[in-house]
């Protein structure tokens, strides 16, 4: 009887409600940040602020996430995820609550650090939670729902541009939003519970060497940092080039949709693949660059905003759940620390991903912006390549 055969319905059943909690709970400490890029079409006439400060504020949001992600997993590791999970959700859902009531866009700012560093450290622990929870032969699928978090926080973004902020204002966004991430901490206490490591593991043990682990934290920065920015900015880019607030936060729950979608369905192959599953992420971070070659076309006709934004979100923001399981995969003993360290990459790139694509629409324009992010993520997809080629040499030496 294979592993996934050998499973028992309640253990299914366990795995598949604590894979819901921790998706919607990450989902709540990246919210800030993403209803803020989405909602900024309206929040900036209030709060008097450009793309170029909308892009360092996002930024900061990502700069406390990175600063916070290693000692994060560290952490989780040593407290465990039963505790820390909850109390990040809990101080996520104040976070927003402040955001609805600011009446400046410091005082935003100010509310997006907080953010990110409660963002930074709750990654490492459902990442632990997940690989310490979840029955073999399915954390792969686990993964990719998980990573489905920061999508859906850019789709719930989108669909406050039309729903909400585009009838009742945008501060009733965020306070719907704290009250929903206020609901899952209570969830998330009667849910996430604190196992054993795994037989002979030795905690905090890196299996992977680093120098191999900071080549892809490199690769992770610069996908990062093409994803975020799109993510960020593709609304008020397709506003200035013509489509209405309301059609440009469709495109922005569409290509959510697609992240989420791309993000699941790989994370669900890779349970039947050994292997290979860097090789992926560099397919499509590639696909990714292409759809931000076509957002550059600034005169297209929507269509091809569209289109754009879906390989955009899809491929190019798509790849983080099957990253973050291969790195687990390679790093048993101490997925929390390696799942961090990988963060700082991931967040690194969403701080200067958002800020330098904020400095060039307005010292160049948007057709400048989005071809940079086209170089990003090709050059992130050549990290892959070779860091996956030399690494794959070092393991077939050794088995030799």
């Amino acid at each position: 009887m294979t592993e996934r055969a050998s499973a028992t319905a309640p253990g299914r059943r366990e795995n598949i409600v604590l894979v819901a909690i921790v998706v919607m709970t990450t989902t709540m400490t990246v919210l800030p940040v993403w209803l803020t890029g989405g909602l900024s079409v309206f929040m900036s006439s209030e709060l008097a602020f450009d793309e170029r400060e909308l892009g360092f504020g996002v930024a900061g949001f990502f700069v406390a996430s990175a600063l916070a992600s290693v000692p994060g997993g560290r952490l989780a590791e040593r407290i465990g995820a039963r505790r820390s999970v909850p109390f990040y959700t809990a101080v996520a859902a104040l976070v927003m609550v402040g955001m609805s009531f600011a009446t400046s866009w410091t005082r935003i700012s100010a509310l997006l650090i907080l953010g990110g560093l409660v963002n930074g450290m709750i990654h490492p622990s459902v990442n632990l939670a997940l690989a310490r929870q979840v029955d073999p032969g399915r954390k792969g699928l686990a993964f990719g729902i998980k990573q489905s978090a920061i999508p859906s926080a850019t789709l719930l973004a989108g669909l406050a541009v039309p729903s909400i902020a585009a009838t009742a204002g945008w501060r009733p966004a965020f306070q719907g939003a704290a009250i929903l991430a206020a609901v899952l901490s209570v969830l998330a206490i009667i849910v996430v519970r604190n196992s054993p490591t795994v037989a002979g593991a030795r905690p905090n043990r890196l299996t992977m060497p680093m120098s191999y682990l900071v080549w892809l934290t490199v690769a992770a920065a610069l996908g990062a940092a093409a994803g975020n920015a799109m993510a960020a900015f593709i609304v008020p880019s397709a506003v200035a080039s013509g489509i209405t607030p309301s059609n440009a936060g469709i495109i922005l729950v569409i290509g959510s949709v697609s992240c989420i979608i791309v993000r699941v369905y790989i994370g669900w192959q890779a349970d039947f693949r050994v292997g290979g599953h860097l090789r992926v992420v560099g397919h499509l971070l590639v696909i990714g660059a292409l759809g931000y070659g076509l957002l550059s076309l600034t005169a297209a006709p929507g269509w091809v905003v569209l289109l754009g934004g879906v390989l955009g979100f899809s491929a190019g923001w798509g790849w983080a759940g099957l990253f973050n399981y291969a790195i687990v995969e390679r790093n048993p003993d101490a997925p929390a620390t390696a799942t961090g360290i990988i963060a700082v990459g991931i967040f690194g790139g969403a701080v200067f991903g958002p800020a330098l694509f904020g400095s060039l629409v307005t010292g160049a324009s948007y057709q400048v912006a989005w071809i940079s992010l086209l170089l990003i993520g090709a050059a992130g997809a050549v990290v892959t390549y070779v860091t996956r080629a030399r690494l794959m040499t070092l393991e077939s030496s050794r088995r030799g």
